[in-house]
């Protein structure tokens, strides 16, 4: 541009001298200023399709390094690489929102810093939603964190305005059940047991095969004190594949205590094994406990896979074997 600016601007003074007329005159000028208003814009396309994009995209990588090191610089990171005019707003103030709300759902910031830095990453959804107010993932994922807002000071206010932005979501894609489980979730804030029983229900009928919904429909049954409709619905969470972290899976061991406390351990054992332990004990315990009872096959069964999470132990579990072996 910078080329073409010095040949417009030596035709304008050297050009013919029959041609300097007002007609001409106009349209040289012309030209000379539409090749400043586009070297203008040139340089302004240039800064907000490469250079700012490249820098955010850098503080947002350093971010997501550091966040868990060392949280005010990661916060420092995060914040400027949502600061920048870019082509990519909507997937950076997307990241940087989903990244404060893992971190605090996993960590123990303080109330304070945590209200600070949520409200920010709501801030930023709510961004977003002015460019796409009708984009059902926004009103999910604002809904979500805004419902996570209410349990750091359990201001009523979030219940409402949480459940405006669920509803939006279920309005645009009302057959995804994962959308249901934060309306559950909204309901059993507000004390409304009996509707989040149905939600996650319905949560459920929309895909009877997806494990997550069991699992969202177990919790809220053992919310509700109904143990047994837990207990049933944690089996078909397993069996249909979901996996819940092993922490998790504990709290419900008091649904398999009964007076039959072998056959109950059993069956909470399993299902721990199922769900994909990696702690060799608990299959080894149930190895222990099948051949207490006399079934020889489960007892060699969960005595191998035992030794396939821990190969140490094969030595033992080849004697425990034998000893099955060579019993009556």
């Amino acid at each position: 541009f910078m080329v073409f600016l010095v040949v417009v601007n030596n035709n304008y003074n050297n050009g013919d001298k029959n041609q300097v007329e007002e007609g001409a005159s106009i349209n040289s000028y012309f030209i000379f200023l539409t090749a400043v208003v586009l070297s203008i814009a040139l340089f302004y396309s240039y800064k907000n399709l490469i250079i700012n994009p490249y820098k955010s995209l850098k503080d947002n990588v350093y971010s997501q390094i550091l966040i868990d090191r060392n949280y005010e610089l990661g916060m420092k990171y995060l914040k400027e690489s949502v600061s920048r005019d870019t082509v990519l707003d909507l997937d950076l103030r997307t990241t940087a929102a989903n990244t404060i709300f893992n971190y605090y759902v996993s960590s123990g910031i303080a109330k304070e810093q945590k209200k600070e830095d949520l409200d920010f990453a709501i801030a930023l959804y709510k961004k977003n939603l002015e460019h796409l107010p009708d984009d059902m993932y926004y009103n999910y994922k604002i809904g979500e964190i805004i419902n996570y807002r209410f349990s750091v000071d359990l201001d009523e206010k979030y219940i409402s305005e949480a459940r405006q932005y669920v509803d939006k979501a279920i309005s645009f894609s009302p057959n995804r059940p994962r959308i249901y489980y934060m309306l559950t979730t909204n309901q059993l804030m507000e004390g409304k047991i009996d509707d989040a029983i149905k939600t996650a229900e319905y949560a459920v009928s929309l895909n009877d095969k997806f494990g997550e919904s069991y699992w969202e429909l177990t919790k809220t049954y053992y919310i509700a004190m109904k143990k047994e409709k837990a207990k049933e619905n944690l089996i078909k969470t397993i069996n249909f594949g979901y996996r819940i972290s092993e922490d998790n899976l504990i709290i419900f061991e008091p649904l398999f205590k009964t007076r039959e406390s072998v056959k109950s351990q059993i069956e909470f054992l399993e299902l721990i094994v199922k769900n994909g332990t990696k702690n060799y004990l608990y299959p080894s315990t149930l190895a222990n406990l099948y051949k207490e009872i006399g079934d020889k096959e489960n007892a060699i069964k969960y005595a191998k896979i035992s030794v396939e999470i821990n190969p140490s132990a094969k030595e033992k579990v080849d004697n425990f074997i034998k000893s099955i072996n060579e019993s009556k």
